[in-house]
């Protein structure tokens, strides 16, 4: 087999492949199953499980989950390295032993060529630069396995700041038990978008008793359960015959008994429907929402007495959801994940800067003591103003060296913040608009970043800490004479 014909074989299969995983499953099969790859909601804050809890003034969010997550797979890491070096004994290691001795030893020998083997270095810095490592780099890995940030709380689409969109539930049984997803029969659909009136009745469904007092909890049923009605049209058929149909088929359901409360037709909470509701389809309302009906008679015009030509479907009412809807399986929910990359979260990003920001003072004071503020307040440039004048200009570089260094808290948070939610938005929007295979060709782009983003934090910090225990500053004249 020559070159060409390999070749050939190859394009083949990376054909065939490409139409089963990147166009058949994700847009033809998924969708008939209702489960077409959904847009998530895409926001900067971190969405909450619960409110006012444990206290009045917390939240709790997902990515506090993305937090436990890290510590559990650094935690998890140390307790296999322990085990696997008989409790750091075991003086020929294996593979996950030499592994981790080769992340720890990497640190440390950078940390020491950096910043000395001083005791401070070793017993404080060095811990705290490979915990800050370990930890982003557990976290920024944990966020790529599988059910994270894509499992979690279903919960009504909010409409406050920003109007999200969101998509109707159905059921889905795995192993015997019960679960919702977001039901979506088509792909590339961005969802319905949330109004205050649709997130209160969803709410008011949920139980909510606010909402439920101010009378948003529906008290109707729809005969069709919200679904779409679809009609193939037979010989001889016209809009009024088949609005007139429906009419009278809804009537006829109108008149059953009114279901007892405990038998209501709900998703989560036990409604009781006061009474069915009114359907009235008019030839207007079915000519509205089929353009280009084609009469039996070509030349006709289309009116409610027109034969029209047999074997069309006519949708005769749509299917109702969001605000419109009756039934709680067609409000429209969005999915608050259990578990959030921890770095995705702005909020920790800024938090690890301000702790990075204030151990660079610590160890600046604790190498030069007071003295380490002369980079601020250069003190010494004012008093030896009359032997050097443009001690002045030191003077004013201190100034702008206060601005600097806040400035830190700003680069490391949005750096690492703005690299990790680029990532999650570009994961959602590929396998959003490709579907299945090709996306891990981005999950694999962001191993590297976050390894990459993780090491950059730590760096960072163990350099701007290198530094301040440097001092930039020289005694006057008189002292470095007498010094020489």
């Amino acid at each position: 087999m020559n070159a060409n014909t390999r070749g050939l074989l190859i394009f083949i299969g990376i054909l065939v492949f490409g139409f089963f995983f990147c166009f058949l499953f994700p847009f033809i099969l998924l969708p008939q199953w209702g489960t077409a790859v959904t847009l998530p909601v895409i926001t900067v804050p971190a969405e909450y499980y619960r409110k006012d809890w444990p206290s009045a003034d917390f939240e709790l969010v997902n990515s506090l989950g993305g937090a436990l997550l890290a510590n559990i797979i650094v935690l998890g890491m140390a307790f296999w390295a322990w085990r696997a070096s008989k409790g750091w004994k075991k003086e020929v290691p294996n593979r996950f032993q030499g592994f981790m001795e080769l992340i720890i030893g990497g640190l440390w020998g950078f940390t020491k060529q950096q910043a000395g083997n001083m005791p401070k270095v070793k017993n404080v810095l060095f811990p705290l630069v490979a915990s800050i490592f370990l930890f982003l780099f557990a976290g920024n890995l944990g966020k790529l396995l599988p059910g994270v940030e894509t499992v979690g709380v279903l919960h009504c689409a909010v409409y406050e700041p920003v109007a999200f969109n969101g998509f109707p539930i159905h059921e889905v049984n795995v192993a015997g038990t019960s679960y919702f997803a977001l039901r979506s029969d088509q792909p590339l659909n961005t969802g319905t978008t949330g109004t205050s009136k649709s997130y209160k009745q969803c709410e008011a469904g949920l139980g909510e008793q606010k909402y439920v007092k101010e009378g948003y909890l529906i008290t109707e049923l729809d005969p069709w359960l919200d679904q779409a009605v679809v009609y193939t049209t037979e010989e001889g058929d016209t809009l009024a015959e088949i609005a007139g149909a429906y009419t009278a088929q809804a009537e006829a359901i109108s008149a059953d008994p009114v279901p007892e409360e405990g038998e209501a037709i709900s998703v989560y909470a036990p409604y009781h429907y006061e009474a069915w509701a009114e359907v009235s389809i008019s030839p207007a309302s079915v000519l509205a929402l089929n353009e280009g009906l084609e009469p039996a008679h070509s030349g006709d015009e289309i009116t409610a007495e027109t034969e029209l030509a047999a074997g069309q479907e006519i949708l005769v009412r749509e299917e109702l959801f969001g605000e419109k809807a009756t039934t709680m399986h067609n409000q429209i929910y969005t999915v608050a994940p259990f578990i959030r990359g921890v770095s995705t979260d702005l909020s920790f990003t800024v938090g690890l800067a301000i702790l990075s920001f204030i151990m660079i003072q610590v160890f600046g004071l604790w190498e030069l003591g007071l003295g380490y503020l002369q980079k601020f307040v250069n003190l010494n440039a004012l008093g030896n103003l009359g032997k050097r004048p443009l001690g002045a200009i030191d003077f004013i570089v201190g100034l702008f060296e206060i601005v600097s260094e806040f400035s830190k808290i700003i680069s490391l948070s949005f750096r690492l913040f703005g690299a990790l939610f680029a990532g999650t938005v570009l994961y959602a929007v590929i396998m959003f608009l490709v579907g299945t295979t090709i996306p891990m060709l981005i999950l694999a782009l962001e191993i590297i970043v976050g390894f990459a983003q993780a090491g950059v934090f730590a760096v960072l910090t163990l350099i701007f800490c290198a530094q301040a225990m440097v001092s930039h500053h020289h005694d006057d004249d008189d002292h470095a004479h007498e010094a020489h």
